[in-house]
């Protein structure tokens, strides 16, 4: 299994690389202990999502959709429905 950092580092290349329009930025922070944290920012009007991952493989997003309207939304479930799927 590669380590939490190695898994986020992923999906930062493939949401680089399958959605290049709609990432506006992206940063990964790696601590010396705990777990991984990836931020990706999607929208201009809506707070960043968050994923994190632990090196047991255990990765976890979070965010907030309701001030980027409903096909934000629908765009990061559908995203993250495909990226279960790619990656």
């Amino acid at each position: 299994m590669p380590s939490g950092d190695r898994l986020l580092a992923g999906i930062e290349s493939w949401l680089r690389a399958d959605y290049a329009d709609f990432v506006r930025a992206t940063h990964l922070d790696v601590p010396t202990e705990g777990e991984a944290r990836l931020t990706v920012v999607l929208h201009p009007a809506a707070p960043a999502v968050v994923f994190t991952a632990s090196d047991s493989g255990h990765v976890t997003l979070a965010a907030e959709t309701a001030a980027g309207g409903p096909g934000y939304h629908r765009f990061v479930g559908r995203t993250l429905d495909r990226m279960g799927d790619e990656v």
